[in-house]
């Protein structure tokens, strides 16, 4: 019995891939075994590119520029649309976040509702307040109260970002 493999769909890009194949005639051990091992690497190339950075904001645009910029950075991020996908993440432990960039508006969500979530569930990580117009009162609310480390306007330059990063 020969084993053979067929590449199902591929796409992606030079900086991220992905690659669907199918295998016929392995057995459950050697089929076990190789998903073993895409899980290591995986986790592996993770855990060496280092602490990523969620990137919540409602707007498709925004999440796409902060990506280009973080990694322009040298930074990986994961973003979401909203704060109930972004809490998905927190619970992957496949992740390892120390840092998140929130919009003060998320559609019909509050930004400083989850940074309140974020400083109590998740009190190591930076929290980062993201608004293109953030009133005086409430910005010197959220840094005072603890719920933001930094703020960052928008549009920011890569700069401003690298700033903000700093711990």
């Amino acid at each position: 019995m020969s084993i053979s493999a067929e590449v199902l769909r591929q796409e992606g890009s030079d900086e991220e891939s992905f690659v669907a194949v199918a295998f016929q005639n392995l057995s459950p051990k050697f089929e076990a075994t190789i998903q073993e091992v895409v899980r290591a690497t995986l986790k592996s190339l993770r855990d060496s590119a280092g602490p990523e950075v969620l990137v919540v904001d409602d707007s498709v645009g925004v999440r796409r520029a902060l990506d280009r910029d973080l990694y322009a950075l040298g930074r990986s991020a994961v973003s979401a649309a909203t704060p109930l996908e972004a809490v998905e993440w927190l619970t992957d432990d496949t992740r390892r976040f120390d840092t998140a960039i929130v919009d003060l508006r998320l559609g019909h969500a509050d930004g400083l509702e989850f940074l309140t979530f974020l400083t109590d569930d998740h009190p190591a990580l930076r929290r980062i307040l993201m608004s293109g117009n953030i009133p005086v009162g409430l910005l010197r609310l959220a840094v005072v109260s603890g719920r933001a480390n930094a703020v960052l306007d928008k549009p920011w330059s890569r700069d401003s970002l690298a700033k903000v990063l700093v711990r």
